[in-house]
């Protein structure tokens, strides 16, 4: 289970929702928008996974290494920059189903296995954001999506 607790948790303070539910669920991992608002958990104690949604600067990438923060790799530049790295942070790809701000297109499916395989890199998770869960027909048509490229890795 992830807890998406980005933008300061909404507003609800990032730091406490982080402690209340890590003591209520110890495995919860916690999506966050920024290295910045990972790092600040890391160093208000917190242990544990977390997810950088966002992009994060090439520069930053070693700090999400060190401190065991897993990243979200969006585009085929992303992969680069990490290829390039001796030691890496743990990541996952995101999908573009639908919402059109960030992720890999269904088309580029067959070009990022070849990337993943040309640079040796391995995703530790996949994921896509849904647009809208009060229109049903858009969700399935990302559900599908979402599949497809799924199943062409």
């Amino acid at each position: 289970m992830m807890a998406m607790i980005k933008s300061n948790a909404y507003g609800h303070g990032l730091v406490l929702v982080a402690k209340l539910l890590s003591k209520r669920y110890r495995g919860v991992w916690f999506g966050v928008d920024s290295i910045t608002e990972a790092l600040r958990l890391r160093d208000e104690g917190i242990k544990n996974p977390i997810l950088v949604l966002g992009y994060t600067l090439p520069r930053r990438l070693f700090e999400a290494e060190k401190k065991d923060i897993a990243i979200t790799i969006s585009h085929f530049e992303g992969l680069d920059e990490l290829a390039r790295l001796k030691k890496r942070p743990q990541f996952h790809l995101k999908f573009d189903t639908g919402m059109h701000r960030q992720g890999f297109q269904e088309r580029d499916t067959a070009k990022l296995i070849q990337e993943l395989k040309r640079s040796r890199l391995s995703p530790d998770g996949i994921y896509s954001h849904f647009s809208t869960a009060s229109n049903r027909d858009f969700s399935k048509k990302q559900i599908q999506i979402f599949a497809r490229m799924v199943e062409g890795m």
